[in-house]
């Protein structure tokens, strides 16, 4: 059984070198393929992949205009070759040693589709030193409910991750109109296969890293509202009371701290987050659209 990295990078540069010797560590251990996926880097990050690419077989690099992270992923994830498992990495993320290989063991034991471990950090000055390597017999646990837990909260970074090639084929494309991909990415999955998470770090983030999506607060959360609102019609009745109810009283703490002023639209949502679980799905979707148009207003 072989793994498909896919990595999708957009100036990385200073980071590259440790993150590529990782998947590379990995990729030795489980046999596979490397992508990745230059999304139009303005750094050096296209000559440092190249130079990568030369390293080694399997090692395929894709340079594109800048088109977003979502764009990079679905063009990564449709040239792999080498299933039956994918793990996404973030062109910034460090994954831990020996991760994968418990995470496969973990998805043939259990038979799930998906399974996540935790998220580190780690400073760019000291970057690869002391981290620890994948403990071979880690706290895990199935996900009761994989659609309720991420409605309420991102479960997973995709690089902490590994999914079954299949289960990606059910989900592809993802929406590109959208510039996050793990909240699309996890409610599509939830809703067709089964989670399983582990407790141990299987995945570093930089502390500071410029230019990370999470930098952009409010475009993230907007659009996270906006992929609920197109999936919320699908879904039973109480999986869309749970997201009218979750989002209002997201976009409301978001207001009371950063929108002075905005004491009707904060009464607005409290009516929507008590009542969310009464009207229909169409009447839902348009409590979605008025919850994400909160992130619109400007401080």
């Amino acid at each position: 059984m072989t793994v498909s990295y896919i990595l999708t990078v957009y100036n990385k540069a200073p980071f590259l070198p440790a993150v590529l010797a990782a998947v590379a560590a990995e990729r030795a251990e489980s046999g596979g393929e490397i992508i990745v996926v230059n999304d139009g880097s303005k750094d050096e990050s296209g000559r440092i992949l190249d130079d990568f690419a030369a390293t080694g077989p399997d090692i395929r690099i894709v340079h594109q205009v800048n088109a977003g992270v979502v764009k990079a992923t679905n063009v990564g994830l449709g040239l792999v070759r080498h299933p039956p498992y994918v793990r996404l990495v973030d062109g910034d993320d460090i994954i831990v040693r020996g991760s994968t290989r418990v995470l496969m063991r973990l998805l043939n034991e259990t038979g799930c589709g998906y399974i996540f471990g935790g998220l580190g950090n780690y400073d760019l000055g000291a970057i690869q030193a002391d981290l620890p390597e994948a403990k071979p017999g880690p706290t895990w646990g199935k996900v009761a409910d994989p659609l309720a837990a991420m409605i309420r909260s991102q479960l997973f970074v995709v690089s902490a991750s590994l999914g079954r090639k299949e289960v990606y084929d059910r989900v592809l494309p993802l929406p590109e109109q959208y510039f996050v991909q793990d909240m699309s990415l996890g409610l599509l999955l939830a809703m067709t296969t089964s989670f399983v998470q582990v407790e141990d770090i299987y995945c570093y983030a930089p502390r500071v890293a410029p230019g990370r999506i999470t930098d952009s607060k409010a475009r993230l959360f907007r659009d996270s509202v906006l992929i609920v609102r197109d999936m919320v019609e699908a879904w039973d009745p109480r999986y869309r009371a749970q997201a009218v109810r979750r989002n209002a009283t997201r976009a409301y703490n978001y207001a009371r701290r950063h929108l002075p002023g905005s004491v009707a639209a904060r009464m607005q949502l409290l009516a929507m987050r008590l009542l969310g679980g009464v009207p229909g799905a169409k009447v839902q979707r348009r409590m979605l659209e008025k919850i994400a148009a909160v992130y619109d207003r400007k401080p």
